[in-house]
């Protein structure tokens, strides 16, 4: 119990000290950049994080599960990864002969906060998953933007700093296909990675309010025209 009550006090601290953090400026990029690898990270930080591999069970484990079992041959997916709120997860997976799914994983709050103590490292952390139908057409254009945008990833001469903010995580398989994987912070807007993450959004919207899923694939078909001419 006392474990909980510093990790709570530790939190509270640490939001009141980002309240006031601001990232370092630096010109928008258009690309993603690639994902780090786990054999050349910065000195001192060897392997992957407590957080990450908690956040990995927490959002992945369902999804691979059900991924598994129906033999999903085409995936495109975004993990979102923000500093305060809680971190989610969207798979756009199927097959272009049998249709599409969008699966969406939701973690019920942040799990950054319940890895600052070794009892909560472990701890099984809730999760909501939902489920929906994607039209085809929609879901095999989503995938072929995924595949030509994590194609052209490079690295930013200035890297991005902040203690605030949000991470992406995007990647694409298929079968016969090599894995490619990308990655951004915090994206402005009008850039192609800010598209991206808010087409992640909407895909996000999508499979969540299943009572106007007009409205988000409409706006999945304006994101795809904007692609068209910029990537």
């Amino acid at each position: 119990m006392a474990q909980r009550e510093d990790a709570s006090k530790m939190q509270s601290l640490f939001s009141q000290l980002m309240k006031y953090a601001k990232p370092l400026p630096r010109e928008a990029s258009p690309y993603l950049e690639p994902e780090d690898s786990p054999f050349s990270p910065p000195p001192g930080r060897w392997g992957i994080s407590s957080y990450e591999l908690k956040v990995a069970r927490t959002l992945l484990e369902p999804i691979e599960l059900e991924a598994r079992g129906e033999g999903y041959k085409e995936i495109a997916s975004l993990v979102c990864l923000p500093s305060f709120k809680p971190e989610w997860a969207v798979w756009v997976a199927g097959e272009r002969k049998t249709g599409f799914s969008i699966l969406l994983t939701e973690a019920e709050q942040n799990n950054w906060y319940s890895t600052l103590t070794a009892e909560m490292q472990f701890s099984v952390a809730p999760v909501r998953m939902y489920q929906s139908q994607l039209p085809t057409d929609r879901a095999g254009a989503i995938c072929d933007i995924w595949k030509r945008i994590l194609a052209q990833t490079r690295y930013h001469p200035k890297s991005a700093l902040g203690c605030d903010g949000v991470n992406y995580h995007f990647a694409y398989w298929a079968v016969g296909s090599l894995p490619l994987a990308g990655k951004t912070w915090s994206p402005e807007e009008t850039t192609v990675p800010g598209k991206l993450a808010d087409l992640g959004q909407t895909l996000r919207d999508y499979v969540k309010d299943t009572a106007n899923q007009d409205v988000f694939l409409k706006a999945m078909e304006d994101h795809l025209e904007w692609f068209q001419s910029h990537s």
